[in-house]
C-alpha cells in the first residue's frame, strides 16, 4: 500500500524541499521569496521576508500531497492565499502565456504553412483568453466579495455558490477541449518538414504551464473555497 508523501515542516530546510519538486520555484515567486537563502529553515525565510509560514507551507503541502493532505484551517491566513493567487494570476497572464506566445510565433516564422500556423496561434489565443476571463473575474469578483468577508460584512445576494455557479474552472471539459485541440495541432498536423526544437520546447512549455494551473486550481479548490465557506457560516452564526 502506498503510503501520502510526508509534510513538510517550519524546521525543514527550504533548499531542500525546493530540491526534491522544482514546482516549489512557483511557490517562491508567488510569495516573493528569492533565491540565495543558503541552509536556512522554511520559518527562518518566512521570518525574513514577512511570509505567513502556515500559509506557505499549506500551498506547499497541497502541491506535494494533493487533496489527500489534511489541513488546518484555523491557521491560514487568508489574506495571504489572496495574495499567493493574485501574483499566480499576474504570473499567468503577464509572463508565462505571453512568452510561449512569442516562442510559437519565433519557432513558426520561418515555415511557409501560413494557415495552420494562423490555426495554432488562434488557437492559443482563445485558450490564452479563457485563462484571462477565469482570472479576471476572481480578481474583480470573488477576492473583493472575501474582502469584505474578512471585514464581517455579508452580501444578501452573493455568495461563494453563486458565484461557483457563473464561473468556469480551468480545469472543466471546456478548457480542457480547447488546450486538447492547441496541442492536437501541433502534434498532429503541424508540416515541420524538420525538426524544429523551439517548437518542441513551445510545446513542452504548453504541457509545462497545464500542469501549473493544474496547481493553481487545487489550490483553489482545497484551501480557497472551504476558506470562504467558513467565513460566511461565522458571519451568519453570530
Amino acid at each position: 500500500m502506498k503510503q501520502n508523501p510526508t509534510s513538510y515542516k517550519p524546521t525543514d530546510k527550504l533548499c531542500d524541499i525546493v530540491c526534491s519538486d522544482d514546482a516549489m520555484l512557483q511557490v517562491l515567486n508567488r510569495f516573493e521569496i528569492p533565491l540565495g537563502f543558503g541552509e536556512a529553515t522554511v520559518q527562518q525565510v518566512c521570518d525574513k521576508h514577512n511570509v505567513d509560514c502556515a500559509t506557505f507551507l499549506c500551498i506547499v503541502n497541497v502541491i506535494h500531497q494533493g487533496t489527500s493532505y489534511i489541513k488546518d484551517e484555523t491557521t491560514i491566513s487568508i489574506t495571504s492565499v489572496i495574495d499567493y493567487l493574485r501574483h499566480s494570476h499576474h504570473y499567468f497572464l503577464n509572463f508565462r502565456l505571453p512568452r510561449i506566445r512569442k516562442k510559437l510565433v519565433k519557432a513558426m516564422e520561418m515555415d511557409a504553412n501560413g494557415k495552420i500556423q494562423t490555426l495554432i496561434l488562434c488557437s492559443f489565443d482563445e485558450y490564452a483568453l479563457e485563462m484571462r476571463h477565469h482570472m479576471d473575474d476572481e480578481d474583480h469578483k470573488l477576492f473583493q466579495y472575501m474582502t469584505e468577508l474578512l471585514q464581517g460584512k455579508c452580501r444578501d445576494n452573493y455568495n461563494a455558490m453563486v458565484f461557483a455557479e457563473g464561473h468556469h474552472p480551468l480545469n472543466d471539459s471546456h478548457v480542457e477541449a480547447r488546450l486538447s485541440e492547441l496541442k492536437n495541432i501541433i502534434i498532429k498536423y503541424y508540416p515541420a518538414e524538420q525538426n524544429n526544437l523551439l517548437l518542441n520546447s513551445a510545446l513542452e512549455d504548453i504541457f509545462s504551464c497545464n500542469k501549473e494551473l493544474t496547481n493553481h486550481c487545487m489550490i483553489e479548490d482545497v484551501i480557497l473555497i472551504p476558506a470562504i465557506l467558513k467565513l460566511e457560516k461565522q458571519i451568519l452564526n453570530r
